[in-house]
C-alpha cells in the first residue's frame, strides 16, 4: 500500500534537498565575528528498537559513526550531519492458518545513510570549560542495506528452522513471512551534551533519542516506527 497515511518518498526526497541547502547557506552565509564553524566526526553506540501499536520489542545495542558540521554564534546555531546508522527490531507472530508451523520470530537490521538537520542550542554561550548545548530537528534516512533472519516454530518442535536472506530478496514471500523494510524514513530526534573546548579543537559527549514519523515496514497496520537513543563521543576541529 505504499505511504498512504504517511509523507509520499517525493516529500521526504525533497525535505533531504532543502536540508542540504539550508546547511549549506548557514555555512557560507555572511560571516559575522562571532560565527563558529566547526567539522568533525563522532563515534558511539545506538539502543535500538521498534514501537508497534503502543508496545516496544527487544531492544539491542549496535555501533554507530558520523560527520558533522557545526556553525553558528555564541548561542544559537546549526548542525547538519551525515550518519551511518542501524534500526532493527525483534518481532514475534503468528501464523494463522498454518497446520506446519505456528509462529514466527522475525529479526531485522537495516543499515541507513541518515542526514539530521539540528537546531544547536548552548544556553550559557561559549563560557567556561564546560558548555553545555541542547539540540533538536528532523532526520531523513535512506536505505543503504538490511538483512533478515526468521525462526519457524512448528508446531510440535522446540528448536526453531532458521532462514537468514537480504530484506529484498524474494525467497520469503513463499513462507508468507518477507519483512520489506522502508527504503526511505523520516523522523525527529532531540537531545543534549557537553563540549570541552581544547585549544583549536572541540571534544563533545552527547546523548540523543529518535522516533520515526514515517513507518519502519511500507503499509504496516498499526504502523511500526523505529525508536533509537544514542550516546556519542566527538571531536571536532574549529575552523574559525
Amino acid at each position: 500500500r505504499g505511504y498512504s497515511s504517511h509523507l509520499p518518498v517525493y516529500a521526504m526526497k525533497r525535505l533531504l534537498a532543502t536540508s542540504l541547502v539550508v546547511g549549506l547557506l548557514s555555512v557560507v552565509g555572511p560571516p559575522c565575528d562571532a560565527q563558529v564553524l566547526a567539522f568533525g566526526a563522532k563515534l558511539g553506540a545506538a539502543v535500538i528498537n521498534a514501537r508497534l501499536a503502543g508496545r516496544s520489542g527487544d531492544a539491542f545495542v549496535l555501533p554507530w559513526t558520523g560527520v558533522y558540521l557545526d556553525v553558528g554564534d555564541g548561542v544559537l546555531g546549526m548542525r547538519s550531519e551525515i550518519n551511518l546508522v542501524n534500526h532493527g527490531l525483534r518481532l514475534e507472530r503468528p501464523l494463522l492458518g498454518n497446520v506446519e508451523f505456528s509462529h514466527t520470530v522475525v529479526h531485522a537490521l537495516a543499515r541507513y545513510i541518515e542526514v539530521p538537520l539540528l537546531v544547536r542550542l548552548l544556553p550559557l554561550g561559549r563560557q567556561g570549560r564546560l558548555r553545555p548545548y541542547v539540540t533538536a530537528g528532523p532526520t531523513i534516512g535512506r536505505l543503504v542495506d538490511c538483512a533478515e533472519r526468521f525462526e519457524l516454530y512448528e508446531v510440535r518442535a522446540t528448536e526453531p528452522h532458521r532462514v537468514t536472506f537480504p530484506c529484498r530478496s524474494t525467497e520469503g514471500i513463499s513462507t508468507g513471512v518477507r519483512f520489506p523494510i522502508a527504503s526511505w524514513m523520516l523522523s525527529v530526534e532531540a537531545g543534549g551534551g557537553i563540549q570541552l573546548p581544547l585549544g583549536g579543537w572541540t571534544v563533545l559527549l552527547e546523548a540523543r533519542h529518535q522516533r520515526g514519523v514515517t513507518t519502519l515496514q511500507p503499509g504496516s497496520d498499526p504502523a511500526l516506527r523505529a525508536v533509537r537513543s544514542t550516546v556519542a563521543l566527538g571531536v571536532a576541529r574549529v575552523l574559525q
